[in-house]
């Protein structure tokens, strides 16, 4: 799944039981992704386009994502 540019936030627990969610490449208009977005998925794989690393990266791993998904960033 892509996230279009023209969304700049991810709201709390945005994705929660998305059982079918695997993977998601975020555009470089998300600047915030609240705690828990991924809570609860089968998600593996997170790609963003981003300078904001620490500020989007701080609620995911709060919102407890499986230590197993690959982050890749990218400008």
């Amino acid at each position: 799944m892509t996230i279009g540019e023209n969304v700049t936030r991810l709201g709390a627990n945005a994705f929660e039981n998305c059982s079918e969610l695997e993977a998601l490449e975020l555009s470089k208009g998300t600047k915030i992704i609240g705690q828990a977005a991924f809570l609860n998925t089968e998600i593996k794989s997170i790609t963003i386009k981003t300078k904001h690393k620490k500020r989007i990266l701080n609620p995911i791993v709060a919102g407890k994502v499986n230590s197993s998904v690959k982050f890749s960033f990218t400008n």
